[in-house]
């Protein structure tokens, strides 16, 4: 079994003031018309293993995933 890829290990994603990118030009979301994510999903914790990333030639692995405690800076009232 594969081990899942996440934006928060890989060496190629930047954040560039709102919005999560991929250094190496992968698109990152098709819905947006720059391919990024929105920081909201990284400030709230959320999962960034996205399909894109998942089979990437580029991945660029940093280690492990933090746990779920570790990450993001703002808390939500929902779980």
């Amino acid at each position: 079994m594969e081990e899942v890829r996440s934006l928060y290990s890989c060496f190629n994603a930047k954040v560039y003031g709102d919005k999560i990118k991929c250094s190496k030009g992968i698109k990152l979301n098709n819905l947006s018309l720059d391919g990024s994510v929105s920081i909201k999903r990284l400030s709230l914790g959320k999962p960034l293993t996205l399909f894109a990333c998942q089979k990437c030639e580029y991945f660029d692995d940093m280690g492990p995933i933090p746990e779920e405690c570790d990450r993001g800076w703002v808390k939500s009232d929902k779980k």
